[in-house]
């Protein structure tokens, strides 16, 4: 949460997801597991029958959410934007304000929640701050006035310069 307030604020395009969506693993206990949202993300379930992660299920329904994250990953490759006919639109991270949050909910419904980490994103930045650091790259922050939205992402970096390493072989 903290990388992503961080790129919003200075002025990066940041979409956020939370992956609801429960698998039905054969023991029922998996729920919205960490990393199960990876396998719906390639549209290719058929492989995954016997997962135990991903269980007995509704088959459509399931074909249905992989073609909608899918859709979404390869939407924001192609455009910078993971925005396509079968999702709501999905706005930025942050807008306007840096106070409204937006973040996309892949569940039985997809469906976009304002300010869901509110509560925990004001923890990490007040009590819990001295306690945990976490490094970040250089965001190539920049004067951006977010009440207006001028939100954009920094100009593509000029690759052609760059000097290949020289190895040095001595026998």
């Amino acid at each position: 949460m903290l990388t992503a307030e961080n790129l919003a604020t200075n002025g990066h395009k940041v979409y956020l997801y939370e992956w609801d969506y429960e698998s039905n693993d054969v023991q029922n206990v998996i729920k919205a597991a960490h990393m199960v949202d990876s396998v719906f993300s390639w549209d290719n379930l058929m492989y995954w029958t016997d997962n135990p992660f991903l269980g007995p299920g509704d088959d459509f329904e399931r074909d249905r959410i992989a073609k909608q994250i899918s859709g979404a990953i390869i939407n924001f490759a192609k455009t910078g934007s993971p925005n396509h006919d079968g999702i709501p639109e999905w706005p930025l991270y942050i807008t306007n304000d840096v106070r409204d949050r937006h973040a996309m909910i892949f569940d039985r419904e997809v469906r976009v929640e304002h300010n869901i980490y509110d509560e925990g994103l004001q923890l990490w930045k007040t009590v819990l701050k001295d306690y945990v650091k976490t490094p970040m790259f250089p965001v190539n922050p920049r004067a951006v006035d977010v009440k207006k939205g001028s939100l954009t992402s920094p100009p593509p970096e000029d690759l052609s310069q760059n000097k290949k390493r020289k190895l040095d072989h001595t026998e």
